[in-house]
């Protein structure tokens, strides 16, 4: 098997070129887009020597903006139920037949996460 370094991995890379037949040696710094070529391509990176600028960084709200925090673990009983009548084709019926979907379950789930979003984007306005 032969030794590359990372720069001459990462022209291969760029080649469309396959690393099977390759040991490649990873001791000097890289920037995070070739960083996770690399790792793309199955070589291990060592997280110490991952650089990147805090200006190359992009701004992402949903993420760099919310307080995180932990939701209760516990699982709240339901207070009241909702009667439903949904109006599906017969391929719709036949495709949750399918999948064995619990249509209750997928729509109290649905609900809940939508009513937690809600609020979250509530507090945030």
């Amino acid at each position: 098997m032969k030794l590359l370094t990372a720069k001459d991995a990462l022209q291969l890379i760029a080649k469309g070129e396959s690393l099977a037949d390759y040991e490649v040696s990873v001791t000097e710094p890289l920037d995070a887009v070739d960083a996770f070529n690399l790792r793309k391509n199955g070589i291990e990176v060592p997280d110490e020597l991952i650089t990147y600028e805090d200006e190359d960084l992009t701004y992402d709200e949903a993420f760099d903006e919310p307080e995180w925090q932990r939701l209760s673990e516990k699982v709240e009983e339901p207070s009241f139920e909702i009667a439903y009548q949904l109006s599906l084709t017969e391929d719709e019926q036949e495709w949750l037949a399918n999948k064995k979907i619990d249509v209750q379950a997928l729509l109290s789930e649905l609900l809940k996460n939508y009513i937690r979003t809600d609020r979250l984007i509530q507090r945030e306005q």
